[in-house]
């Protein structure tokens, strides 16, 4: 595979801050801490989470399971597993497994079966949550809390694979392997010492301070996509400057719409509005870069303020 990077003039390649210049950047480690402090999951807000997420799977399991309640059925996946969640929460992905009989009982129905089975799992929560709105939408059953979303993703075993619903162009039942999708970035996030993670947060602030219309997976894959390359990749936030300013530079310059979803045969199709936002972050950055170089605070801390939609950085 091509390097990505090249083409970038001297923008990647240029000389690191060395011992002589050891005054410079000096505010840099700080604002970025302070930033991830900033949008990190509260107590609260984790602590809310986890107890409706207990809940829909305990109502589930009681349903679907009440005669083998042993083994665990329900498994958080996401942003949630993945420690890529920020505040305030959106939705945590809840994989939910069906016996296979339940999905037996549908082969037989015509139509959109994978519609049929989120209906059903829709139909079995309702009576625990008469005031909640509850409704399918292709993979998964969310539940619309006040404070967040919980997305029950029904699943089942055959011949060894992972099936999820897919209700578009008529349905049909998927592979999905979470666990490698998982297993892939906290691999990668080792190698960078946390920074994978970090930055997907940080990209995510930017899209929700600008409204941005872009996934979370989409960014969480185009982080892995931009570190893969980066030769600062695992360096400490002293750099989070130029990481940033670096990663809208990658994205900026990205010729294609398309990405690759690993481990399925399916894409993510990003925005056109997703690349000139992404310019318009990276001339903000690079600004912002250049003050925090000379140590201007103030200056940097507005332009940060700009790109991250957050006061006082």
């Amino acid at each position: 595979m091509a390097n990505p990077f090249q083409g970038l003039g001297g923008l990647l390649s240029s000389a690191p801050p060395t011992n002589q210049y050891f005054m410079q950047w000096a505010f840099v480690t700080t604002r970025f801490s302070n930033l991830l402090d900033r949008i990190q999951l509260t107590e609260n807000q984790i602590k809310d989470g986890f107890t409706k997420s207990r809940n829909i799977s305990n109502t589930l399991s009681k349903a679907y399971w009440e005669s083998n309640p042993v083994k665990e059925r329900t498994y958080t996946i996401g942003s949630w597993a993945k420690n890529t969640a920020i505040r305030p929460p959106s939705d945590i992905d809840l994989l939910f497994e069906i016996p296979s009989q339940v999905v037996q009982k549908y082969q037989s129905y015509s139509g959109n079966i994978q519609s049929y089975l989120l209906q059903e799992i829709r139909n079995t929560l309702s009576p625990t949550y008469p005031q909640t709105e509850i409704k399918g939408d292709r993979h998964v059953v969310s539940v619309n809390f006040q404070t967040l979303n919980i997305e029950v993703v029904p699943w089942f075993h055959h011949q060894g694979q992972i099936y999820i619903c897919d209700t578009k162009n008529g349905g049909n039942f998927i592979i999905n392997d979470y666990a490698k999708e998982l297993d892939s970035l906290k691999y990668q996030n080792q190698l960078t010492y946390g920074n994978t993670t970090n930055l997907i947060k940080l990209i995510k602030q930017w899209k929700n301070a600008n409204s941005i219309q872009i996934s979370s997976f989409a960014i969480e894959l185009l982080v892995m996509e931009f570190l893969h390359y980066y030769i600062n990749k695992s360096k400490s936030l002293y750099w989070y400057d130029w990481i940033v300013r670096d990663f809208f530079h990658h994205l900026s310059l990205r010729q294609s719409l398309k990405i690759k979803i690993p481990f399925t045969d399916e894409e993510l199709t990003l925005d056109h509005q997703v690349i000139s936002r992404a310019r318009a972050a990276h001339e903000q950055s690079c600004h912002a870069s250049e003050y925090e170089r000379y140590n201007n605070n103030l200056s940097a801390a507005n332009k940060w303020s700009e790109v991250f939609g957050i006061k006082s950085l």
